[in-house]
């Protein structure tokens, strides 16, 4: 087990972060996938459904160099019901809420803390 911890932002209180700089932590399970676009601008994304510990839904949007490396990776085995940490994720308004990756950001998969743990259970 990892020790340290997170302070992670609950689903409920993303709609305060919603259209501002204002960057959040969040744990979620992955239970969609969905196929990679090619946006006008040449950057690739990727849209995953993520559930929290509510089994609240919200989708995810990883860009680039996530699409490309823990996109793939949690792609390839969704079945697994990979748990994720999300670390300074930008909160949009774009499909009512959404996630989606930004410079900066980080994403841990399956990550060895008693809090994934207990959401994979």
């Amino acid at each position: 087990m990892l020790p340290c911890t997170f302070e992670l932002t609950k689903f409920e209180d993303l709609f305060r972060f919603a259209v501002t700089e204002n960057v959040q932590n969040l744990q979620a399970v992955v239970v969609t996938a969905f196929a990679t676009k090619e946006q006008n601008n040449g950057c690739k994304t990727r849209d995953f459904i993520v559930v929290n510990e509510e089994k609240k839904p919200m989708l995810l949007t990883l860009w680039n160099e996530f699409e490309q490396n823990q996109g793939t990776q949690l792609a390839n085995s969704i079945g697994n019901a990979n748990v994720i940490i999300g670390m300074k994720l930008k909160i949009t308004t774009f499909n009512y809420l959404s996630l989606t990756t930004k410079p900066g950001s980080g994403l841990l998969i399956n990550p060895p803390t008693s809090e994934a743990n207990a959401l994979k259970e």
